[in-house]
């Protein structure tokens, strides 16, 4: 496939035609961004496949308390005795119940994906 090539003065080089579509087509999106991390071919696989939808980015809170719910989840499956969730509600800062609560809530989502504690690595 041939590619056209744009001289972009801002930075004294020559750009994808793709990436100038981008910057024509944002409209205050982060195509142009998403473009300079993947690169051509997976960004348009990447247009092509949510081409249309809206799509969230989690808060940097969340992801932590997702990978902390995850963590949560392992260790309880791994050793839920009385004493393994006292040391998580210390090590987490939540109470015993949530720590049951957080556990039991990923394990139901982890089951309705097919998900179980053998596909985690053990490291984790």
């Amino acid at each position: 496939m041939d590619r056209l090539g744009i001289y972009e003065e801002y930075t004294h080089r020559y750009i994808d035609a793709v990436k100038a579509v981008l910057i024509l087509q944002s409209n205050f999106d982060l195509l142009p961004e998403i473009y300079d991390i993947f690169g051509n071919d997976e960004t348009i696989k990447f247009l092509h496949i949510f081409a249309g939808r809206v799509i969230r980015v989690p808060t940097k809170i969340e992801l932590d308390t997702a990978i902390r719910d995850v963590m949560i989840w392992v260790a309880v499956g791994k050793n839920s005795t009385p004493d393994s969730i006292r040391a998580l509600s210390a090590k987490y800062g939540v109470t015993k119940n949530e720590i049951i609560r957080i556990h039991n809530r990923v394990k139901d989502l982890m089951e309705k994906y097919k998900v179980s504690l053998k596909d985690v690595p053990l490291g984790l």
